[in-house]
């Protein structure tokens, strides 16, 4: 099962997380967003059971997941792709 930390909770995060959670070899293992209302509102909307952070690091430094998906503005791509490859 492989574990995945989704950042950004924004329109398109849909596009992302309705795929994923079919899945039966992925579930999601946090949310991540700027703002964490949305976070949360992501997480009932799909009815998901994971932790929700404001910062990709906190996530990847609380949770055991393989995969970051990275669903930011084009803007916070470097930050956040390179939060989480020195998080492993």
């Amino acid at each position: 099962m492989k574990k995945i930390i989704v950042t950004g909770c924004g329109g398109i995060s849909n596009s992302w997380i309705n795929p994923l959670i079919q899945r039966a070899d992925c579930r999601v293992a946090a949310l991540v967003d700027n703002m964490i209302e949305r976070a949360k509102a992501k997480r009932e909307e799909h009815g998901l059971n994971c932790n929700v952070y404001t910062t990709v690091a906190k996530a990847c430094e609380n949770e055991d997941a393989e995969i970051v998906f990275d669903i930011t503005p084009p803007e916070y791509h470097f930050e956040t792709v390179t939060t989480a490859l020195k998080a492993g």
